[in-house]
C-alpha cells in the first residue's frame, strides 16, 4: 500500500513501556507518537545486507508523554549520530533518548550507523 507523508504508522501510537526491534522496521517511513508516563525503550532494528532494515529509512518520533522514549542500541557494533543544530555526539554506549516534549527524525545512515535529529534528544 501507498503510506502518505506524515502517516502514524499503524501501532504507533505508544503507552507501553517498550516497541520490538520488529514493530520499528514495521513503522519506517511513518510517525510514532509515545504518550506514555513510564518511560518506554525502542530496540533499533540491525542495519545492513543481512537484515530487512535498508540504509536510507526514516522514523519520525514524537514524544507527547511524560517520560524518555529511549533508543536501544540492539547491538554493541550500533553507532547513533545526535546531531543538535550546533554539534554532533557520536553516541557506541550509552542509548540515546528522546526526552518529553521532544521531537526527532532518525535515519539508517549506514551498516549498524544511525543518525538523528531533533528537540530534546540526548544521551
Amino acid at each position: 500500500g501507498v503510506i502518505s507523508v506524515g502517516s502514524i504508522a499503524s501501532g504507533g501510537v505508544i503507552t507501553g513501556t517498550s516497541v520490538t526491534s520488529a514493530n520499528m522496521q514495521g513503522y519506517r517511513g511513518q510517525t510514532i507518537i509515545f504518550f506514555g508516563s513510564s518511560d518506554c525503550t525502542a530496540v533499533l532494528p540491525d542495519i545492513g545486507a543481512s537484515s530487512t532494515q535498508a540504509i536510507g529509512d526514516t522514523w519520525e518520533i514524537w514524544n507527547a508523554g511524560s517520560a524518555n522514549f529511549i533508543l536501544d542500541r540492539a547491538t554493541s557494533s550500533q553507532t547513533v549520530y545526535i546531531l543538535t543544530g550546533s554539534a554532533v555526539t557520536v553516541e557506541t554506549s550509552a542509548n540515546p533518548h528522546i526526552a518529553p516534549g521532544g521531537k526527532a527524525i532518525l535515519k539508517a545512515a549506514a551498516t549498524d550507523t544511525y543518525a538523528i535529529h531533533g528537540d530534546v534528544v540526548d544521551n
